[in-house]
């Protein structure tokens, strides 16, 4: 036996693929314990992630919402739309173990992918982006993994493990064994099993680490006029108003408060009240002109909200 045989690279298969072309990815895990970097590489290999997918933790926004919220005719649609059009897609999201007992006869030809984390690490990432307390964030993590461990040990199809620490340490063995597992080509890797690892498998990415923090700041401007700005913006954890700053052409020029009712927002459970919304009514004399540029930002934050910077097209 050859001292190479003998590397944990911490990647096992538990039953192995079935070889067909058709088959659905689902990654298993714990928040913050790695399932983004798994559903990262499966989409920069070609794997279809989702619509309206959130490209920092890679989540199909829409169908996580169907299923949390217990629209089972909505999950079915949805399910049947991507089978028809994809013959390999995926879907990632964390609190899937809740579910994927009931979806898993609804997935044609499921395999499963069950990333594991080392438990401290994940409740001390907790602590510090949800404010969540350690000890009892372990206890979460540890009945989490023995579900997910439950679930693949009964369940009659494809799985794979994968250690997230030990795949930090051997990102090209992890995008080969993900792209043998789903089926995909060695030659339809961009740049290459070695590339994508070196290019995608990072830790403390500043964008992951914004998406995932308590107190993160969201909004979008919605639209730029001559002498109108509109949009929302929040603190998640905060119910009450943040105050929003206008900044053109590098100047800031006005301040309001977001304190609008945007009832879409409070529908969609985005904000408890769905008093978040904003407003810039500029007089004649200052409003904005052609090429100006438009900024918006939280006080006291330091990121422009989605859709700035941008220049003004009188």
């Amino acid at each position: 036996m050859s001292l190479t045989s003998l590397i944990n690279s911490g990647i096992a298969i538990v039953r192995a693929s079935s070889g067909e072309p058709e088959k659905t990815l689902i990654v298993l895990g714990a928040a913050r314990g790695g399932t983004s970097m798994v559903a990262g590489l499966l989409y920069r290999m070609g794997v279809f992630m989702g619509t309206r997918m959130d490209k920092v933790v890679y989540e199909d926004v829409e169908l996580s919402g169907a299923i949390e919220s217990g629209d089972f005719n909505a999950v079915a649609r949805m399910i049947r739309e991507r089978n028809d059009k994809y013959g390999l897609w995926g879907w990632k999201r964390p609190a899937v173990v809740d579910h994927i007992g009931q979806l898993h006869g609804s997935l044609r030809n499921p395999h499963y992918i069950a990333v594991f984390r080392d438990i401290a690490a994940i409740a001390v990432r907790n602590r510090i982006s949800v404010n969540s307390e350690l000890l009892s964030n372990m206890k979460q993590s540890l009945n989490h993994f023995l579900r997910i461990v439950n679930f693949i040990e009964t369940v009659d199809a494809p799985a794979m493990v994968i250690s997230y620490e030990k795949a930090l340490l051997n990102g090209e063995s992890l995008v080969t064994s993900l792209a043998e597992f789903a089926g995909i080509p060695a030659e339809k890797i961009p740049g290459g099993a070695a590339q994508l690892a070196t290019e995608f498998i990072k830790t403390n990415i500043p964008e992951y680490l914004d998406a995932t923090r308590s107190n993160r700041i969201m909004g979008r401007v919605s639209a730029i006029q001559t002498d109108l700005i509109q949009g929302w913006a929040l603190q998640r954890g905060r119910n009450d108003a943040v105050s929003v700053r206008l900044i053109v052409n590098g100047r800031a020029v006005a301040t309001v408060d977001a304190d609008l009712y945007q009832e879409d927002l409070k529908t969609r459970g985005v904000h408890p009240n769905g008093h978040c919304g904003f407003e810039f009514r500029l007089p004649p004399e200052r409003g904005l002109k052609e090429g100006d540029q438009v900024r918006i930002r939280v006080r006291g934050d330091v990121k422009d909200l989605q859709g700035t910077p941008a220049r003004f097209k009188g």
